[in-house]
């Protein structure tokens, strides 16, 4: 049985081990990260963008809107992937997958 980390006064926390991180170029186009292995994430964006996830998913301005520099987390299942589309210039969303 794993042990679960504790504070400074031996209450339980919430850790989570990153265990993969990739990189997804965001335009006006729809782009999607690869498919996910664990069912939480970490986004990122360096730009605006809007996010959709699924098996296959297409991001379109009725996505959620994340704005640059904010830091989500969200679960997912295994098989799925999330894209972006950034509706003014371009940038980077950074995907962390945690385990």
């Amino acid at each position: 049985m794993a042990k679960m980390s504790t504070d400074g006064n031996a209450r339980p926390i919430q850790a989570v081990r990153p265990s993969s991180a990739q990189n997804v170029t965001v335009s006006g186009a729809s782009a999607a990260s690869t498919a996910f292995i664990g069912n939480l994430v970490r986004l990122y964006s360096s730009v605006d963008v809007y996010v959709t996830f699924g098996t296959a998913p297409v991001a379109t301005t009725s996505g959620m809107f994340l704005p640059a520099g904010y830091v989500e987390y969200f679960r997912c299942e295994p098989g799925e992937k999330v894209a972006a589309l950034a509706p003014s210039g371009s940038g980077t969303l950074n995907v962390t997958e945690f385990n």
